[in-house]
């Protein structure tokens, strides 16, 4: 029998990266996450699927907001740190395993956000179907959010190599992007002393803002605006972030 090649997805997001990646931006999150809900202009009461919640850093912020929030990752390690942090905060939040290529939801939400460049782990097809499936999990009239890399801003801000210090740890990340396939590769070490830990690294598509919208617009959903990133600023043809909002129709 032929062993199933692992997608990075399931191989790139360890524990260490949780410890130098996601466990450093608890800081952010309340600020973020307060304006996601101020873009979508949720109420208390609201569902929300945050697609690839990770450990759930703005889940668990929403959920304190009054919104009934669902947390979705493929990683379950990230689910438990997630649980424990919501009830060590006394806050009610549900987080599920899943492929975010299959979740099963069908006109359950009032919005489903989709930050931290959470998409384009795909080729474009595949990317397209998460879309479609985004579109499904909506309520008649509800809003999707996605904010990740703007293709543009990256061209014009690339860096091969970036290096950047996290408490003990010197973390190296070497990227290679084509400009004809629009993917980034990309490769993370630790160093820490003496000892480099190889932690493998991603296989981005990064899109332009147009290219984004039209695929959400293929997906059924009406593309409302566009801005920066989750500082809601104008978006602009440098702005290394995107964020876009789209609606289901109601009906």
């Amino acid at each position: 029998m032929t062993r199933r090649e692992r997608h990075w997805t399931e191989t790139f997001f360890t524990e260490t990266y949780r410890r130098i990646e996601l466990e450093s931006k608890w800081e952010s999150a309340p600020r973020e996450a307060q304006a996601v809900k101020r873009a979508l202009r949720l109420r208390r009461g609201d569902r929300v699927l945050d697609l690839c919640c990770g450990i759930g850093r703005h889940s668990i912020v929403l959920a304190r907001l009054g919104l009934e929030v669902t947390g979705f990752d493929l990683n379950e390690g990230y689910l438990r740190r997630a649980r424990r942090e919501a009830g060590r905060q006394k806050v009610k939040a549900r987080f599920l395993r899943g492929d975010m290529r299959e979740p099963a939801f069908a006109s359950e939400f009032h919005a489903v956000i989709n930050i931290f460049t959470s998409f384009g782990y795909y080729d474009d097809g595949t990317n397209q179907e998460v879309l479609e499936r985004i579109a499904r999990a909506l309520r008649p009239g509800g809003k999707f959010l996605i904010e990740t890399m703007n293709r543009n801003g990256l061209m014009k801000n690339y860096r091969t190599w970036e290096v950047s210090a996290i408490g003990r740890d010197l973390v190296v990340r070497r990227h290679e992007f084509d400009p004809l396939t629009a993917r980034m590769k990309s490769s993370w070490r630790v160093v820490r002393g003496t000892r480099v830990l190889d932690l493998g690294g991603f296989d981005l598509r990064i899109y332009a803002p147009n290219e984004l919208a039209a695929m959400i617009e293929r997906a059924g959903l009406t593309v409302a605006s566009a801005s920066g990133g989750l500082d809601l600023s104008p978006l602009l043809p440098d702005s290394r972030r995107q964020l876009l909002i789209a609606r289901k129709p109601k009906r």
